[in-house]
């Protein structure tokens, strides 16, 4: 019976142990979080968590919080105040969705670049992203409100998103 209980014993402990093994913060707009309304939560490659927001977007490394936003006179701002997605591109690269298209954010330059979005026409479109995923055998994949999924590809002046007709309409299941 005392080996019993002292199984268990050794068993609560262990147990409680890993219950309070992970430290948990929250972040409010008193640690300056830049809106309570969080669309996404996303941890990069670096292990900083990047929050999307209807009002800019967050990045946190664990000690500091910075915060991103659109500005007119900056071409390298955060395109849309609101944010949707984020996801890892490249080492040292994140690719961001916004109410107003995609960027690729740069770790090196703390700059954000426009992901041009070229319709199905032609046209060169800023639509409101939805998600964005690595899919296996496809490459990136960028769904779009009201025009469906498209492909990110390299070119000659960066990424640019194109649609196909295999992805012109439907979502994105992962």
């Amino acid at each position: 019976m005392k080996k019993i209980l002292y199984i268990l014993f050794m068993l609560i402990m262990v147990c409680a142990d890993c219950a309070f093994g992970q430290n948990l913060m929250l972040l409010t707009s008193r640690q300056g979080l830049s809106n309570s309304c969080v669309r996404n939560i996303y941890e990069d490659q670096r292990h900083n968590v990047w929050i999307t927001t209807m009002n800019g977007l967050n990045r946190y490394d664990g000690v500091k919080l910075n915060v991103y936003r659109h500005d007119d006179s900056d071409p390298h701002s955060l395109a849309h105040d609101e944010s949707t997605c984020v996801l890892d591109y490249e080492p040292g690269h994140v690719i961001v969705g916004t109410m107003n298209g995609a960027q690729v954010y740069d770790y090196a330059t703390d700059k954000f670049s426009d992901i041009p979005f070229v319709y199905m026409n032609g046209d060169t479109i800023h639509p409101r992203i939805v998600t964005i995923a690595n899919v296996r055998d496809m490459g990136y994949v960028v769904c779009a409100a009201g025009y469906g999924c498209a492909l990110i590809e390299k070119s000659a002046g960066g990424l640019v998103a194109k649609w196909t007709g295999a992805l012109d309409t439907g979502c994105l299941l992962y």
